[in-house]
């Protein structure tokens, strides 16, 4: 009878010790991918750091200075000779910026994520993540307009190479936005543009309001000259001057 009760003990006991070598073991995997995932872990947070460091910035934003400089020296270089092609050496150097850029994006968006395309909690931020968008994109498709006009060197083509050139051209007066990114890094400059931002609903209204004054006035001075005109009979019509600035609504605006 008293044998029972020792062996579920015994039962009990084994069965306790096989759940924590189980919890050993589980625990033991778990550290060892721990140890695995560190380096991966330690490298994105290396990239983070990176991406999120003033030096970062800092660069970038000589490389966008310079860039600007160098987009006033070719179209400079470009209009001193307007029957040839800038020099190979340009493009070289514009497809390097065009890849400095499309780096930043990658990096930007490998550390951010999702957070890149909605990040509502800063919304200038995202106005400058979508302006990064747009300049790396632009230069893409003005490298692939450039690698189809080179392959198409052939006379049958040439409707098609001038449809190209008037998109490239439109393409490369976009490049211009490259410069709206030196206000980011200038504190004064930014201050300026939000300044600006922030009183454009007023200056509508403003607009608006004048509009609306001169819409008033027009039709108190057309309708007058109107009234003198049948007044006076058809002589009236004789002075040029009077017609010529109260005739009509639309000669008054």
């Amino acid at each position: 009878v008293n044998a029972m009760p020792l062996l579920e003990e015994e039962e009990y006991e084994a069965l306790a010790d096989a759940r924590s070598k189980q919890r050993a073991m589980r625990t033991a995997e778990r550290s060892e991918n721990v140890e695995d995932d560190a380096p991966l872990h330690n490298l994105a947070q290396r990239l983070v750091d990176f991406v999120s460091s003033k030096w970062f910035e800092g660069v970038f934003a000589a490389v966008i200075i310079t860039n600007c400089f160098f987009l006033g020296i070719s179209l400079e270089v470009s209009s001193q000779d307007l029957s040839s092609e800038p020099p190979p050496g340009f493009k070289v150097v514009d497809y390097f910026y065009a890849a400095l850029f499309a780096i930043e994006l990658i990096l930007k968006i490998s550390v951010q994520g999702q957070n890149f395309f909605c990040l509502l909690a800063d919304r200038s931020a995202l106005f400058w993540n979508y302006l990064d968008l747009v300049i790396v994109g632009t230069s893409i498709f003005e490298l692939v307009f450039d690698l189809i006009l080179a392959f198409e060197s052939d006379e049958s083509a040439a409707p098609t190479q001038t449809r190209l050139l008037r998109i490239i051209r439109i393409i490369r007066v976009l490049r211009v936005m490259r410069v709206i990114k030196v206000v980011k890094f200038i504190s004064a400059l930014t201050s300026l543009v939000s300044s600006i931002l922030s009183t454009l609903k007023s200056l509508l209204w403003s607009l608006v309001l004048l509009l609306m004054v001169m819409y008033v006035f027009g039709i108190l001075f057309t309708d007058t000259v109107i009234g003198h005109v049948k007044e006076m009979g058809l002589e009236a019509f004789g002075d040029s001057q009077l017609l010529r600035h109260f005739g009509s609504l639309l000669l008054r605006w």
